[in-house]
């Protein structure tokens, strides 16, 4: 978020780590979903969608909501420093942005990178397992690319367990089941030379499936 932003709209801060550095910085963050912010962000999307739409050099447009794009409110695991977080709030935020999105882009496909809201379905409380489930199944129906930033060795032993503990596998069953209905999933992954076993990241991909498949490069 530009510092201009950050200094009009009311923010919290927390420790965060850029692409590539060793070691979490503090940095500042806006509160989401607040008024300020949530207007700054619709005249930036109105104005991408103004330009951008249609646009026949785009395959998706993700719909932006936490750090680094994805739906990841915080760096430090399930925790959040922001003021009144609460899952269902997040919830509600991300919807707030798909509407955003859907209202601007009507031509280019849209895509949602899902990462805390699987880890709601794992832990619940049950109303915020519920919320979650319902999200992203609104997303299926509105047909928006789902992508999961997380493939890993240990993801097709997920599968083949049914493992609904685990944020990824909620993640990756519910990849696996928007893909038998027809739309287009992605996944994306760190660099192949930090992957423990490429064997098991490659029966992964088999499982899944993925029409898009991203790896990162190294970062010296």
């Amino acid at each position: 978020t530009p510092p201009w932003v950050l200094a009009e709209v009311p923010t919290f801060h927390e420790p965060a780590r850029t692409i590539g550095a060793r070691a979490p910085t503090e940095a500042t963050f806006p509160i989401y979903g607040e008024p300020r912010f949530m207007a700054r962000v619709t005249d930036l999307v109105r104005e991408l969608g103004a330009r951008y739409d249609g646009n026949p050099d785009l395959s998706e447009v993700r719909i932006a909501t936490g750090l680094t794009t994805e739906d990841n409110p915080s760096v430090d695991g399930l925790k959040s420093a922001m003021p009144g977080f609460s899952d269902l709030l997040w919830v509600d935020y991300c919807r707030r942005m798909v509407a955003l999105y859907q209202a601007n882009f009507r031509s280019t496909r849209l895509e949602f990178d899902i990462g805390r809201i699987p880890w709601m379905m794992a832990l619940g409380p049950d109303a915020s397992a519920a919320a979650a489930r319902a999200f992203l199944e609104s997303l299926v129906q509105a047909h928006v690319m789902i992508a999961f930033n997380g493939l890993a060795s240990d993801n097709a032993g997920m599968l083949r367990r049914d493992d609904g503990n685990t944020g990824p596998g909620q993640a990756l069953r519910f990849l696996v089941g928007a893909r038998r209905e027809g739309d287009r999933v992605g996944l994306e992954s760190g660099p192949l030379s930090q992957m423990q076993d490429l064997l098991a990241i490659a029966d992964a991909v088999r499982l899944v499936s993925p029409d898009r498949l991203i790896f990162f490069a190294d970062v010296p």
